[in-house]
C-alpha cells in the first residue's frame, strides 16, 4: 500500500465471547488484494479474545459474498431475517483460521 493514500479501511465490533463482527470492509481498489490486506491488519490489532469473525451480507451481493468465500469464511443463509427485499447471509470463521 502507498504511504498517503487510503486505499480501503474496515470496521468491526468486538462482541461476547470473543466473537468479532465486522461491520464494513470498503477496498477502494478492487481485484488487487486490497480487501485481503484489510483482514491481515484486522487480525493484527485485534485484543483477545478472539473467538470467531463474523458479518453480515446481502444474499444478491455476488462479489462481497465471492471475497468473504475466497477468505476462508463460510456461509449461513438466514432467509430474511435482517434484510426485507433480500435473504441475509452469515459469513464467518474461527478466528485462527483467518
Amino acid at each position: 500500500m502507498r504511504a498517503n493514500h487510503q486505499l480501503g479501511f474496515i470496521e468491526w465490533e468486538v462482541g461476547t465471547g470473543g466473537n468479532h463482527e465486522i461491520t464494513q470492509i470498503k477496498a477502494y481498489i478492487q481485484g488487487q488484494g486490497v480487501g485481503k490486506q484489510l483482514l491481515k491488519l484486522y487480525k493484527q490489532y485485534c485484543i483477545p479474545p478472539c473467538f470467531s469473525v463474523y458479518a453480515f451480507v446481502l444474499g444478491s451481493r455476488e462479489q462481497a459474498r465471492g471475497f468473504y468465500k475466497s477468505a476462508g469464511f463460510r456461509e449461513i443463509n438466514l432467509g430474511k431475517s435482517i434484510y426485507k427485499d433480500d435473504d441475509t447471509i452469515l459469513v464467518w470463521i474461527p478466528f485462527e483460521e483467518l
